[in-house]
């Protein structure tokens, strides 16, 4: 029975292989830092995040939550070095070099003929030191910004993340929703659903402007083409990659599909002339 099972699993694995995309070393890594960069912002607990729970609040070390993970485990599927470098590199993408200096010091513990790890030590030590960071081992480090935000900026971004509110309460209470037609003849009979989000400058919400089933049709036509998000550098306007944006986007023609220019229309016409 086991056996019949793995062939109809090779089977399936051989008949779809032109289709079928394994993950690369560029998504596992950012996969890793996704996690954390969540974690992070969420104030996600470790241990119930390992069991696949997303309810905690307080948060703990992944180190010592991974490597509790470890010793629990009767047949080893990883080892503890092989912890200590997928931490390493995943904090440093993060932005934090020295707990990555940290992680990765104690990995050359366990391997000190690690070329890789010792190469990263010394180029995480020459980051720092341009930085004008301190190189002293520290058990815990505040994460070294490289986005360039201003830390108040950071926090508060992440505070909005987590659903809090820092608006002023008197300029919210000034804040509406209603329906809007936009003077255009398509909203008349079912209008805009509209919400207030700012005032200066001025930011709205429109609401239930696309069904589920239509969502589920632009994700489908955009995922093959999903690519890195990049930023542009304000010095030299190059589009580069940033450690802080790591998602995928694509961009979608009109031309590929109906539901795409009914999308386009549609935004057009409810963003235009807008007034309060």
């Amino acid at each position: 029975m086991i056996y019949n099972a793995f062939a109809v699993y090779i089977k399936n694995i051989t008949q779809h292989r032109s289709s079928l995309r394994f993950p690369s070393e560029e998504d596992l890594n950012g996969a890793a830092v996704a996690l954390m960069q969540l974690q992070d912002t969420y104030k996600l607990d470790t241990h119930a995040l390992a069991e696949g729970k997303v309810l905690g609040r307080k948060r703990s070390r992944q180190l010592t939550e991974a490597l509790n993970k470890f010793e629990d485990e009767s047949n080893k599927t990883v080892t503890r070095q092989d912890i200590l470098g997928y931490l390493a590199f995943s904090t440093y993408k993060k932005g934090n070099v020295k707990e990555a200096l940290h992680l990765t010091r104690e990995l050359v513990k366990i391997v000190p003929n690690h070329q890789h790890a010792l190469g990263n030590i010394k180029q995480y030590e020459k980051l720092l030191l341009q930085q004008g960071i301190s190189l002293e081992p520290k058990e815990t480090a505040e994460p070294n910004l490289t986005h360039k935000l201003r830390k108040d900026h950071w926090n508060n971004y992440e505070k909005l993340c987590r659903g809090e509110k820092l608006m002023d309460p008197k300029i919210e209470a000034r804040l509406r929703c209603r329906y809007v037609t936009n003077n255009v003849p398509l909203f008349f009979i079912q209008p805009l659903k509209m919400e207030e989000a700012f005032l200066k400058p001025l930011l709205f919400i429109y609401h239930n402007v696309i069904n589920d089933e239509e969502i589920n049709i632009v994700k489908k036509l955009a995922q093959p083409n999903f690519k890195r998000i990049t930023v542009t550098e304000k010095d030299t306007g190059r589009s580069v990659e940033v450690q802080y944006r790591i998602s995928k986007a694509a961009f979608l023609k009109d031309s590929e599909h109906e539901l795409i220019l009914k999308v386009a229309k549609t935004t057009q016409t409810s963003t235009f002339k807008l007034k309060r």
